[in-house]
């Protein structure tokens, strides 16, 4: 039986590679049922794609980490993802103490309570500190007065939660009034083994009906009614060869593998499949790929949108950096400018939404000055309300 710990199925593999490397394959030892071979190299590889360390992931650091991940992670005045262990970790791929007196210290001080003894974790949300400290006390440990404790969690468990619910229903609302137009509701995206799902995306079309799109399946809203218009699921139009990869149980957070920009055509939109290199044009009332009307761009590249012109294309690459490219007639593009940035801190595409003025069609340096913009846009997976950008 496998323990009851977090992270147990990432950090065993790791422990089991690890020992087989030292001890050679006269004493080697087999991986337990139920765990994945070779998940340290695949972990490695996603992060390294991504730009970033996922909070989630951070909590097991260890089980995965390689001096290339480790530069993701910035010196701070805290723990990485709440783990003595992770921290470690960091601090000697890191260079050692010296380099990073920040996570020393609060490595430090949480070994100085026990002596030289560390928690698994410390401290984490305020339901998996219950459970700690619940395993202490049924041991016998001396604990402090968990009185703030149990107040905030008593203050939590009074708030209503959206998260479940708003991930199906959306609110239309106009602006600037607010005032309630319709409601959508969408299927829900598939969990990840932490049980988070993908936030879906939501974009104004320029006919002004709303696009919407779970996974790979796109719908087109009426937003005056809410009435459903079209669906198209993006895995049957078999868009690339290659991609999207599978769905990845250990990716925080989950994704589809398409992104969906804005393009000049009439009920027609930009679909980037991740890792690849050709953009396509789908015909959403037709449910159909335009195949004469794609091109290609750099395949790190995240998110394309192209401008009312369709003579130039905004790109959003990984590392949160920004190009314009120059598209021909005949599907022939390069990149013009950039790449710019990083413009962010979230290397997938999160917050960037690229617009232009239509005045400026056919001036490069405007398209520039404007292309390039970012917004704040509400996640729908935590309210029921949000505000939707109109794509260029």
């Amino acid at each position: 039986m496998l323990p009851d710990t977090a992270a147990h199925e990432l950090i065993i593999p790791a422990l089991v590679e690890n020992i087989n490397q030292l001890t050679g394959p006269a004493h080697r030892l087999t991986m337990p049922t139920g765990l994945r071979p070779g998940l340290r190299e695949h972990l490695r590889h996603k992060v390294s794609a991504a730009g970033a360390v996922a909070a989630k992931l951070q909590h097991a650091f260890e089980a995965f980490a390689d001096e290339r991940t480790a530069l993701l992670l910035p010196d701070a005045p805290a723990l990485v993802g709440s783990s003595p262990a992770a921290t470690a970790a960091w601090i000697h791929l890191r260079g050692g103490p010296e380099q990073c007196p920040g996570r020393t210290r609060a490595l430090a001080a949480v070994a100085r309570h026990h002596h030289g003894l560390v928690p698994s974790v410390s401290p984490t949300s305020p339901f998996e500190r219950l459970w700690v400290l619940a395993t202490l006390l049924t041991a016998g440990c001396a604990v402090g007065d968990p009185a703030g404790l149990r107040e905030e969690v008593r203050g939590l468990l009074g708030r209503p939660s959206s998260r479940r619910s708003s991930t199906r229903r959306h609110v239309i609302r106009a602006l600037p009034s607010l005032r309630e137009v319709s409601q959508i509701t969408l299927p829900s995206g598939r969990a990840n083994d932490w049980g988070d799902r993908a936030t879906p995306s939501v974009h104004f079309l320029r006919s002004d009906e709303l696009l919407t799109q779970v996974d790979g399946r796109m719908d087109r809203w009426d937003p005056t009614t809410g009435r459903q218009l079209s669906t198209v699921d993006l895995h049957d139009l078999k868009l690339s060869e290659h991609g999207p990869e599978p769905f990845d149980p250990q990716e925080d957070p989950p994704t589809s593998g398409f992104r969906v920009g804005s393009y000049p055509k009439k009920d027609h939109v930009l679909i980037k499949v991740e890792h690849d290199a050709p953009v396509h044009v789908v015909n959403l009332r037709e449910r159909r790929e335009e195949k004469g009307l794609g091109f290609k761009v750099a395949a790190d590249s995240v998110t394309v949108d192209m401008n009312h012109s369709g003579k130039y294309a905004a790109v959003f690459t990984r590392g949160s950096m920004v190009e314009l490219w120059s598209v021909q007639p005949n599907g022939d593009a390069r990149r013009a400018l950039g790449p710019i940035g990083p413009v962010t801190q979230a290397a997938d595409g999160r917050g960037f939404v690229a617009g232009s003025s239509p005045e400026s069609a056919s001036c490069l340096p405007k398209v520039t000055q404007r292309a390039f913009t970012r917004r704040a846009v509400v996640r729908t997976t935590r309210r029921t309300t949000s505000e939707c950008p109109r794509p260029s």
